[in-house]
């Protein structure tokens, strides 16, 4: 959840929510001294709207500019690991990054007869390597130290830039695709941890990442090396009986300080927060964890968008014996099949949902309007008015414009245009029942305003 105050401004705006799954991996040990793992979990996310007025050349008449980002860069990848000798451990990761990003500016008066859309869409693959190693000392000693080291390198991000141009719906202009590329950083991460023996530890950690200098699109702003620092405690409760150690419960805080790769307005972008977690082995198949971070990324007094966030995430640890080989007592073909097929079905069974049927004719909550929701182009569909007995109405009139089913938050999104001034806002709407929606209104320094659309043909 974020809320930004933006350079001239004293105030916060209204806040913004996301939710992302951060990864999803599965690790198995196949001897007492090697390890290896493998998932998927997102590189990096884009996610952003805003609406902004800007005017005509001549300077009488405005327009508006809806602009949008999303899609991202996820990465697959590979890890193994292995104990060379006694309590150091040596590791490599490879893996790849692809994605594409989705970027979208909107040019609107409807009074001027003017929309149009340009739509850019990037595709981005790269691969990489990292290697680590750590190094613990004796656990059966008081106070215990841990080292750990690793580094990250990259082979160039390369892309293809795609753009077009439309007019209520129809393609006036392509642009020729365009190859992109961009050098990635190499990274170096260190840390250390002491932890005593009733199960409290210190941690610290630094990282530098080293990038080409860049210019960007914009005055001021360019691409630098950049580093973070992190520091913290934990406390993790065991219990011992006479077969294992196991952990009941931990608890965690710690503080962090990022100085990011972008420098606007000539001064690095800088990102600040305190993060606590917890955790708890409900069994001994099944960890929970929780955590929260609150943060300030940017500063206003740097003439920046300051960010002000806070994050929850939530996480859980399946352990169970699934592969593994008689010598090493960890082979029972049957129970881990069956467990294999009971995540696909779930997994199925979680993206069977389909959106409703939310094409058709609609009442306004009094009665007072009727509008019409048609599909346009692609998966997207406008509202109109249909009819109204309001004096100053006047049917035809596009009231919601590209409308589009976000099936991870189930529900519609798009764009609503007030009806006396051509003001627009987002709109989110979701299903009560199969003759009932409510449109959520997005307003920047009040709460959302809620509106109640029932179907004409219920």
């Amino acid at each position: 959840v974020s809320s930004f105050k933006l350079t001239g401004s004293d105030t916060l705006t209204q806040p913004s929510k996301d939710f992302a799954i951060k990864r999803v991996s599965l690790a198995f040990k196949v001897t007492l001294k090697t390890a290896f793992a493998f998932g998927l979990k997102p590189f990096s996310t884009v996610n952003f709207q805003y609406i902004a007025s800007s005017s005509i050349s001549d300077g009488n008449a405005d327009y508006l500019k809806y602009t949008e980002g999303t899609g991202g860069i996820n990465q697959v990848y590979f890890s193994i690991a292995n104990e060379v000798k006694s309590r150091l451990s040596v590791g490599a990761t490879a893996f790849w990054l692809f994605g594409s990003l989705q970027n979208s500016i909107e040019y609107y008066n409807p009074n001027l007869g003017l929309d149009i859309i340009r739509n850019e869409s990037n595709f981005y693959n790269s691969a990489g390597l990292q290697a680590g190693l750590q190094y613990y000392t004796d656990p059966t000693k008081k106070w215990r130290h841990s080292f750990g080291l690793t580094s990250t390198a990259y082979t160039t991000l390369k892309g293809e830039k795609t753009a077009d141009y439309t007019e209520f719906g129809t393609i006036i202009k392509t642009v020729t695709t365009e190859n992109v590329q961009f050098k990635m950083p190499v990274s170096i991460m260190g840390g250390y941890s002491i932890a005593h023996e009733n199960g409290l530890s210190f941690h610290l950690q630094g990282d530098y990442y080293t990038w080409a200098t860049r210019k960007l699109n914009y005055k001021n702003t360019y691409i630098k090396d950049a580093y973070s620092l992190r520091a913290g405690f934990e406390y993790s409760k065991k219990v011992t009986n006479s077969k294992y150690t196991q952990e009941k419960f931990y608890l965690a805080m710690g503080v962090k300080m990022e100085q990011s790769y972008l420098v606007l307005n000539n001064n690095h972008l800088n990102d600040y927060a305190v993060t606590l977690g917890a955790g708890k082995n409900v069994s001994r198949f099944l960890s929970l964890h929780a955590g929260f971070d609150a943060g300030r990324r940017g500063s206003k007094s740097l003439n920046q968008i300051q960010e002000n966030y806070y994050q929850f995430t939530i996480g859980f640890t399946l352990k169970a014996i699934w592969f593994g080989t008689r010598k090493t007592g960890r082979f029972n073909y049957y129970f881990s099949m069956k467990k294999i097929l009971l995540l696909i079905i779930c997994f199925i069974s979680t993206y069977r949902v389909a959106a409703q049927k939310i094409d058709g004719l609609w009442y306004s909550s009094d009665s007072s309007r009727v509008y019409e929701i048609k599909k346009t182009t692609g998966n997207k569909y406008n509202a109109v008015i249909k009819s109204t007995k309001k004096k100053n109405d006047r049917p035809g009139y596009i009231v919601i414009k590209d409308l589009e089913y976000n099936a991870r938050r189930k529900r519609y999104e798009g764009v609503i245009y007030a009806v006396e001034n051509s003001e627009a806002t987002f709109v989110k709407i979701r299903f009560t029942n199969t003759n009932k929606i409510v449109l959520k209104l997005s307003r920047m320094f009040v709460f959302d305003l809620s509106i109640n659309w029932i179907r004409a043909s219920a």
